[in-house]
């Protein structure tokens, strides 16, 4: 009976390498679909800010034209160089935050995709876990069959 405890023993100790791999990958699964669903927020955010930036840029355009025309400017030369660099300015702006947003964007995509290689790595080592715990088990019990069978038996006189 106490020679197969080590046996016991060693398989036990592969389903719970195997458990604990499972564990693992679902754990990183789920941290991947949250930072699957960062990324997809900050896109969104990203297209909301835009827009409202580029209403706000229309906007003060708008205003600065009236203004110069309330002043009799007349929109031509340098008012009009004004306008048009105030209006590039204004879109320079756009394009780096929209290229900020892909680059995070981007970041945390290959974080999630990280966390679930590392997933799926966790459970193939659960499952070699448990391979070796059975291929141990199997290789202790063997090794008490054949120590049996090589000690020699006493048997009593009569």
């Amino acid at each position: 009976m106490a020679a197969i405890i080590p046996v016991i023993g060693s398989v036990v100790s592969g389903i719970g390498s195997l458990i604990e791999g499972d564990e693992t990958s679902e754990a990183a699964s789920r941290e991947a679909l949250m930072r699957d669903a960062e990324a997809v927020e900050l896109e969104r955010r990203t297209r909301r800010r835009i827009a409202i930036e580029r209403q706000e840029g229309k906007d003060f355009l708008g205003t600065q034209t009236s203004s110069f025309a309330k002043a009799g400017v007349d929109l031509k030369g340098s008012a009009l160089l004004t306008l048009q660099d105030t209006a590039i300015d204004l879109e320079e702006d756009l394009i780096e935050t929209q290229r900020q947003a892909d680059f995070q964007v981007a970041q945390i995509r290959s974080e999630a995709q990280t966390l679930r290689a590392t997933g799926e790595s966790a459970k193939t080592a659960g499952a070699f876990g448990l391979g070796l715990g059975i291929l141990s088990g199997a290789g202790k019990a063997l090794s008490r069959v054949k120590s049996k069978a090589r000690t020699p038996q006493l048997t009593k006189r009569k």
